[in-house]
């Protein structure tokens, strides 16, 4: 059951990032991605059946006012793209929920180095995938930091990456401590 668990965890962090990768709408994808911490909350009222208490509420009315507010939703400034991150958000709330329910004896570097194969699998996949496309005219003109042509890395680029990754690797196992442990409310 631990080993179906852990799947479903990578299942679920991978749908978010592969969610919220296409978007050039930054200010939008970063207001959906705020409903997350809901998600959280609903779930684990309905799942796990865990009290939320007024504050909770109270938490959950004023953040659903508040990305309403900025994705402001029936006008010109709203965009279809910011589906894409609220899946993902619905996403992260599940890996939450599944985590605290279902992962609370897997051990934190296993969830971990669970995590990063699978983005580092779902990335190659993608790579390949862009690249085998081989898009260009209009798409590729719209989007160049996503079929355009990788820059060249120096001796800095490539310490800063594994800086980026060894904060990966802490911030996985941090996070997936706190998924188990930490009530949502």
């Amino acid at each position: 059951m631990d080993r179906l668990s852990l799947a479903l965890f990578n299942n679920h962090i991978s749908g978010f990032l592969c969610s919220g990768t296409i978007s050039e709408f930054i200010d939008t994808v970063g207001a959906a991605n705020n409903i997350a911490p809901i998600f959280v909350m609903l779930l684990s009222q309905y799942v796990l059946r865990e009290a939320v208490g007024p504050l909770g509420w109270f938490g959950f009315l004023s953040g659903f006012t508040g990305v309403v507010v900025l994705l402001q939703p029936g006008t010109d400034a709203f965009s279809l793209w910011a589906g894409l991150p609220i899946i993902g958000a619905e996403f992260y709330a599940v890996a939450h929920i599944t985590t605290r329910a279902k992962c609370k004896n897997v051990p934190l570097a296993a969830m971990s180095l669970s995590l990063n194969l699978t983005m580092l699998l779902v990335g190659l996949f993608v790579s390949t995938l862009l690249v085998l496309l081989n898009t260009q005219g209009d798409v590729a003109e719209a989007y160049p930091y996503i079929f355009g042509l990788w820059s060249n890395l120096g001796i800095a680029d490539w310490l800063v990456l594994e800086l980026l990754a060894a904060f990966a690797i802490v911030i996985g196992i941090l996070l997936a401590g706190a998924y188990q442990a930490a009530p949502p409310s």
